[in-house]
């Protein structure tokens, strides 16, 4: 089955980049996202909107695995590029892509996906009926994403933060890409002016309410030249999500 594809074409604003002049990590996020609502909000059906509004459930991000080429620059013009490639009774994985003006692939994401019940707060089935539309392929087995390496927080760098009413999304949760704003602000300005992000993995495991106040954790490896960053973001005693990013000197 050839999967429903959607493309779209952005111009990225400088008001989304850092000094460096490249998009933030967390705004590339936000637009991938928009583009996956665009194309649901152009094929789903009217038994699809049913579903997640009489019921009260919504769409959810689990995980994230990035491949870099590099990020896209201000007022460059890129195309996003996304389908959902396989879904099995709990997770839809779809496909992100972007490509520069000369179509080249400059980034290459996988993002699974879940619903949840917002009433009961836990993921629930996934109806044949909601993916149909997408024409992703049904694979009952789930797939293994990529091992994140361990975090000792005792003998990581930190950074607290409060979690501000804008950090909250409509599904009453923070919003996945200001995990990801907190684990690289973590890290210090003089490594991220000379290195760029490459790729990574980013898992969420505890939502974070609107009353709490967070700690984000980060710890760097050098192995064999291969520099790894290793982030948790946790409220309390709890984990609320994970992650490993491989960074390269910027050129």
């Amino acid at each position: 089955m050839t999967q429903a594809t959607f493309r779209q074409q952005y111009t990225i604003p400088y008001f989304l980049c850092d000094r460096k002049q490249t998009i933030h990590l967390s705004m590339l996020v936000n637009y991938m996202l928009k583009v996956s609502g665009e194309q649901t909000a152009q094929i789903a059906s009217e038994q699809q909107q049913t579903f997640f509004h009489e019921q009260n459930r919504s769409w959810i991000i689990l995980a994230y695995e990035f491949d870099i080429k590099r990020l896209p620059r201000r007022d460059e013009t890129v195309t996003f590029e996304t389908y959902a490639s396989e879904y099995n009774r709990l997770f839809c994985y779809r496909e992100f892509k972007v490509y520069d003006e000369q179509e080249n692939l400059i980034v290459a994401t996988t993002a699974t996906f879940g619903i949840m019940d917002l009433t009961k707060r836990k993921i629930v089935r996934i109806p044949e009926a909601v993916a149909v539309p997408y024409q992703a392929t049904y694979n009952k087995q789930i797939r293994r994403t990529n091992k994140l390496e361990p975090l000792q927080t005792e003998q990581a760098l930190h950074k607290a933060y409060l979690v501000r009413y804008t950090d909250i999304d409509q599904n009453n949760h923070v919003n996945n890409s200001v995990y990801l704003t907190w684990m690289l602000d973590a890290l210090e300005a003089d490594f991220l002016t000379r290195h760029d992000v490459c790729s990574g993995i980013i898992k969420f495991e505890k939502e974070v309410s609107q009353v709490e106040q967070v700690s984000s954790y980060v710890q760097t490896t050098i192995e064999d030249g291969a520099i790894r960053t290793d982030h948790a973001i946790q409220s309390s005693t709890v984990t609320n999500a994970r992650a490993s990013f491989y960074w390269q000197r910027s050129v």
